[in-house]
């Protein structure tokens, strides 16, 4: 199922959106759609990692390395191949 969005832009950002959609050799809707579904990975990462952030007492260094680790690991699975 597919629901179709009316976006109102002003004719500067409009112009700039036909141009990275041409620049990446797709039309407008597809360049749209994957940078909504790349905003939406960003926020759920950057939700992710605020949960994290708040889950309690500092991290010893080795545990902090572990930690930034995990994220740069789901973070690289998260948007390979989401922008080409």
């Amino acid at each position: 199922m597919t629901t179709q969005i009316a976006l109102r832009l002003d004719d500067e950002l409009a112009e700039s959106a036909r141009a990275a959609a041409a620049d990446s050799g797709t039309n407008l809707s597809d360049w749209i759609r994957r940078a909504i579904r790349y905003q939406a990975a960003v926020a759920t990462a950057r939700r992710a990692r605020a949960e994290e952030d708040a889950r309690g007492p500092l991290h010893t260094p080795e545990q902090e390395d572990a930690l930034m680790d995990a994220r740069q690991t789901r973070a690289i699975a998260a948007f390979q191949g989401r922008e080409e």
